[in-house]
């Protein structure tokens, strides 16, 4: 259960938050840890004395559903508005393996397939640079060094894997948030 106090804020403020309840205690648990920090993160700042009068605040955080064999994802979307110059936009994605009843992470799949950081790095670099709004190549290279941290945001879906990049990653503000789909066979081959 998330809990947002209205007792010491000094601001109105809008919160919504949609996220799935499933039948696994850890999966549960760990939405909800995330979550709860997104509170505390918006409750702290309409704490602070710096709070901009007649200001509306707002928190939403909402959630897409993917499928693949016994893999069950989530990517959810956290939009933040705090007073400053413009709001804040977050992505974080979980995976679970059904099967294994257990969390999923990039660094397991890096077990079995030493090499995916390179090929996620190569691979996005020649999907991002075709799209519209990658404007500056050097933050797209930058956000898509062979990292886990540049290939954190991913989920299994019935075509492929989706890979997120934030606000900021690989491209300004302006330009949003990006994704790509690499299917199956391209990783496995990769």
């Amino acid at each position: 259960m998330i809990c947002l106090s209205a007792g010491d804020l000094l601001q109105p403020y809008f919160v919504e938050i949609n996220y799935p309840v499933t039948n696994y205690q850890e999966l549960d648990q760990r939405i909800e840890e995330e979550i709860q920090k997104y509170v505390t993160e918006f409750e702290r700042t309409l704490s602070s004395p710096a709070v901009q009068p007649n200001q509306a605040y707002s928190l939403l955080i909402s959630y897409e559903t993917y499928h693949y064999q016994s893999y069950l994802s989530y990517q959810f979307s956290v939009f933040m508005d705090t007073g400053g110059a413009h709001p804040n936009h977050f992505l974080w994605t979980i995976v679970f393996d059904q099967e294994k009843e257990e969390i999923f992470l990039l660094t397991d799949w890096l077990k079995c397939q030493p090499n995916l950081l390179e090929f996620l790095s190569h691979y996005s670099r020649q999907e991002l640079i075709q799209k519209e709004g990658i404007v500056n190549t050097s933050m797209m290279i930058e956000g898509t060094k062979p990292t886990i941290e540049n290939f954190s945001h991913f989920v299994f879906d019935t075509q492929g894997v989706i890979f997120f990049f934030e606000y900021y990653q690989v491209a300004p503000y302006s330009s949003g948030e990006f994704q790509i789909l690499i299917p199956y066979e391209q990783i496995k081959n990769g």
